[in-house]
């Protein structure tokens, strides 16, 4: 019995037992046991000593003998008094204290990650006293899943073994017990999901087993021997997600300057962090270490060379949390905290990066916390972690906390109060909600002319994001009006090469192009690409997203090579830069598909597209206006495929939408309603096509005027449907007002 639990670790260890003569079994658990056992080593009835039995085994010569130290984890025994002193033998330790490998010769110590998923289902099985069928093993997998995922294991020769809580033998042996005595395989797992807890730490079935400690019992052991930080940094680290926890977090919120204007949580938050590393200005990476390697000593935490980064088995992280007992949302509110003050709101390439591993510790930090028990500074700092990654629904639930928060305590026109509207409405404007991003816009931008008047740089910057949301509605002009003025007041005051300037001068551009002029929008995109890229580096954001527009530009040209060569770059860039899913990376996508179709290439095109448009909608929400933008993209596709009913099908529901969702006059409504026109053309319906046709060139004429390219481009549309319904003249008509408009766009 006692060897067959050690044997579960791994095939390995049966095939390793099958080659001793003798193999004598030694509890490790403490000084008196390890006595116990050795002294029994011994033959015979005569009175034995621990010296004896050493003396005895190390005349054993002649006999290949495996002496095993079993469960050795008390960080202050002295195991090395109890080898025997011969050159003869074999001993192994199994172990969770790292420090023992220093007995072990060079590579003659492994780490033993965990069970695999075959070794773990027999030893349920076996424990269980379940027979063997194709019903109850798979039962076994589901369970022994839910008690451990399956990890890999590595298997080595050794002398010394680390028997990790990753392992988690224990578990399954006690559900397997449990199983036994209580319930049946098909039961356990409703209820271990219910009870995990309550299962963990019973000891009542475990009598069978010499090692007779629930699973949380042993993890309580060790927590117990802890000191007060290495505690509290399991504590914390039960706030975090279990993997990925790092000490770059820790340390830049140490670094932070940050004044939460919270005297008790600064205070709760330096204590904290003086505890982990924190001295006066700086941090000690020693300290930190010290904490770490007395968590290691207990396995109770790993560490990962390649990323440098720690984590914690998934149980050992909940049963953590217990040991909080009733200050649990405190830890997280600190925390929460100490993830806020980490993150550099600054949008550069590392910040991004290191944006994209605190997102699933923020997440975590977050669950059963409301916004409103949330720091107004922390709340806006997790804001923008949700915003970078497209997860609106939080940013704004969060940027409302801190908003009315601000007002009721600061004042409404209190700079940060400001600071938190137009971070609202920024939010408003990414989730379509240009109406009401436009209403926090204007009133802050008003406060802060009468406050610090009309060339103060937060005075442009309201500026900006005001042109921002009149460009997402279409009116171009007023944009331009206003992108203008605030470039012309940034070049005086920053300079003609400060990222401020350049970025007035891209959406100045994006402008133009929107316009249709696309010789001024080139010039600008090609100037400020390069500037951008002196100043900030080619694989900065803003850089990528100039590059974007630019390629944007070329396809509406027709250079469609140049459009995918600059969309290529761009896109592996952000793909590395900022993930699969992020919002800038899908439109990135977007516009390669748009290129690709252009090209041709309609399979390329229809495989981005619906790639971008299930993406969308899982972090957007059906109705968003880029969810919206992408099913208008893939109708494109469809039609110039020939799948004119699945085009027409896809054109309709998303004209309606977002005519629902955007008015009636908004560009990407009367996008949407042209190229319906021209797939009711393609399918012979030429009355809906022309009535279509009519009704959006109006509307073109009213909002862009008539010699803008998308109004001469659905006027020329139109003249295609004339053409096909035998109307001659109406069309010869139509073509000669398209071209005419053309020759003088080209001249201007």
């Amino acid at each position: 019995m006692q060897i067959s639990r050690i044997q579960s670790n791994s095939q390995l260890l049966t095939t390793l037992f099958l080659s001793f003569f003798d193999i004598f079994y030694i509890d490790a658990t403490s000084e008196d046991t390890i006595q116990t056992d050795l002294e029994a080593i011994v033959p015979g009835n005569s009175k034995r000593t621990v010296e004896m039995s050493l003396r005895w085994l190390a005349s054993q010569t002649d006999r290949n003998w495996l002496l095993v130290f079993d469960n050795a984890d008390n960080v202050a025994l002295n195991l090395k008094q109890y080898f025997p002193s011969c050159s003869s033998g074999n001993i192994l330790i199994t172990t969770r204290n790292r420090e023992l490998r220093h007995y072990t010769a060079k590579d003659a110590d492994a780490d033993v990650k965990g069970m695999d998923l075959e070794d773990a289902k027999c030893l349920l099985l076996v424990q269980a006293r379940a027979e063997s069928n194709a019903e109850n093993d798979a039962l076994a997998e589901t369970i022994v899943q839910v008690i451990f995922p399956p990890i890999h294991l590595e298997s080595f020769m050794l002398i010394y073994m680390i028997k990790e809580l990753y392992c988690f033998a224990l578990a399954v042996a006690q559900a397997g017990a449990f199983i036994h005595c209580h319930s049946s395989l098909q039961e356990y797992r409703e209820l271990y999901q219910h009870e995990r807890d309550n299962l963990l730490q019973n000891e009542e079935t475990q009598r069978e087993d010499p090692y007779s400690l629930a699973v949380y019992s042993t993890w309580r052991l060790s927590y117990d021997k802890l000191d007060e930080s290495a505690r509290i940094f399991l504590q914390a680290c039960s706030c975090l997600h279990h993997e990925g926890i790092s000490e770059e977090m820790f340390k830049k919120a140490a670094l932070s300057q940050l004044n939460l204007e919270d005297s008790e949580l600064q205070d709760e938050v330096a204590k904290l962090l003086n505890r982990l590393g924190k001295q006066d200005s700086g941090w000690s990476c020693w300290t930190f270490q010290k904490v770490i390697m007395r968590l290691r000593s207990h396995s109770l935490i790993e560490y990962d060379h390649q990323n440098r980064t720690y984590s914690i088995h998934p149980l050992v992280h909940h049963w953590s949390r217990t040991t909080m007992k009733g200050n649990r949302h405190d830890m997280q509110k600190l925390i929460l905290t100490i993830i806020a003050i980490s993150f550099p709101l600054i949008r550069t390439n590392e910040n991004i990066k290191y944006q994209r591993k605190l997102l699933k510790h923020t997440t975590n930090s977050m669950a059963s916390l409301k916004p409103e028990d949330i720091n107004p500074l922390v709340g806006a700092h997790i804001a923008r972690i949700y915003y970078e990654v497209g997860h609106l629904k939080e940013t704004e639930a969060l940027e409302v906390m801190a908003m009315a928060k601000r007002k009721h305590v600061l004042g409404d026109d209190h700079p940060d109060t400001l600071t938190s509207m137009i971070n609202l409405a920024g939010t408003y404007r990414q989730q379509g909600r240009s109406s009401e991003a436009e209403v926090l816009q204007l009133v802050v931008l008003e406060k802060r002319k009468l406050v610090l008047g009309d060339d103060h740089l937060d005075s442009l910057e309201s500026m900006a994001h005001l042109a921002h949301t009149y460009w997402s509605q279409g009116r171009w002009s007023e944009a331009e009006a206003l992108l203008l003025v605030v470039l012309e007041k940034r070049k005086l005051v920053l300079g003609d090469d400060h990222p401020g300037t350049l970025a007035a001068m891209s959406g100045l551009a994006s402008t133009y192009l929107n316009q249709g002029r696309w010789k001024e929008a080139e010039a600008l995109q090609v100037a400020v690409m390069e500037k951008m890229k002196r100043v900030l580096g080619e694989d900065h954001p803003h850089t990528l997203t100039t590059m974007g527009n630019l390629a944007i530009t070329y396809r509406s040209w027709g250079c469609l090579d140049d459009a995918e060569a600059l969309e290529l770059v761009v896109l592996e860039k952000n793909k590395r830069l900022l993930g699969d899913d992020h919002p800038d990376t899908l439109i990135d996508m977007g516009n390669l598909a748009s290129t690709y179709r252009e090209q041709g290439r309609l399979k390329d095109a229809e495989a981005l597209e619906v790639s971008v448009l299930e993406k969308r909608k899982q972090l957007l929400g059906d109705e968003h206006p880029l969810t919206l933008r992408a099913m208008s993209n893939l109708g494109l596709t469809y039609r110039k495929q020939g799948r004119l009913h699945d085009a027409v099908t896809l054109q309709l529901v998303t004209m309606e939408k977002t005519k629902r969702a955007l008015g009636d006059d908004h560009f990407y409504t009367l996008d949407n309603m042209a190229n319906l026109a021209n797939t009711y053309r393609d399918q012979g319906h030429l009355k809906d096509a022309e009535a279509l046709g009519l009704e959006v060139i109006e509307k073109l004429k009213r909002v862009n005027g008539e010699g803008h390219p998308d109004t001469l481009k659905s006027m020329s549309s139109l003249a295609t449907t004339y053409r096909d319904l035998g109307r001659l003249n109406d069309a010869e008509a139509l073509e000669k007002m398209v071209e005419e408009g053309r020759q003088q766009r080209d001249v201007s």
